[in-house]
């Protein structure tokens, strides 16, 4: 039992899709909510889950992630915590930008963008490195915060979600991009509590 302990138990859920997504526009930490189409998915995903098989939903601010952590946590009355440092990293002024437009106004910085989003920072968008950090950090205290003994739920955007599994797998920065197309809607993880530590004091020391 105690090696149990010594393991978080972590339901990894993309947001459900918005019409931006399906529109092939560039969403960064746009709120926008869910579409029909990703509501449905979401829903999907969330009905085969058993009763109390949640200990705490995590999530990002944005009406997405709420509802999506909402369906989740839905079936044994599970406690939902929001919280914004899960907040996907914003685009600046990219958000909202069809990747078509984005390839045509921005040739160069977009195609490198989408090579290694760790090498570029969008006009007016937060740095990787300062979200990267600020992801990581928020998910690291919440999981050694939590007391409970039930799996941790963490919903997240593509990107965001794409730099916590880059994390779990021990890949670069500039395999985000790449991980980001590469999101299941739902993916069961377990994790050693001492890497949640272990990124404690990097973090710490790093700063």
């Amino acid at each position: 039992m105690a090696e149990k302990r010594r393991e978080v138990r972590l339901l990894l859920v993309t947001t459900g899709a918005t019409d931006w997504c399906q529109q092939q526009r560039l969403l960064g930490s746009t709120d926008l909510p869910m579409s029909p189409a990703g509501l449905r998915s979401i829903r999907s995903a969330a009905d085969k889950l058993g009763p109390d098989a949640l200990g705490v939903v995590l999530c990002g601010p944005d009406e997405g992630s709420h509802t999506t952590a909402r369906a989740f946590a839905s079936a044994g009355s599970t406690k939902v915590r929001s919280l914004d440092g899960l907040a996907n990293p914003s685009l600046g002024l990219w958000e909202g930008l069809s990747e078509t437009d984005a390839a045509e106004k921005f040739t160069r910085t977009f195609k490198q963008w989408c090579g290694d989003p760790s090498s570029v920072l969008p006009p007016e968008g937060e740095a990787f490195a300062d979200a990267e950090e600020r992801i990581l950090r928020t998910l690291a205290k919440a999981v050694l915060k939590h007391k409970g003994t039930g799996p941790i739920a963490v919903v997240l955007r593509p990107t965001a979600s794409a730099i916590v599994r880059c994390w779990l797998e021990s890949l670069p920065s500039s395999r985000v991009g790449w991980m980001a197309g590469r999101t299941p809607v739902t993916e069961w993880r377990s994790v050693p509590r001492e890497r949640f530590d272990a990124m404690i004091r990097e973090l710490k020391t790093a700063s």
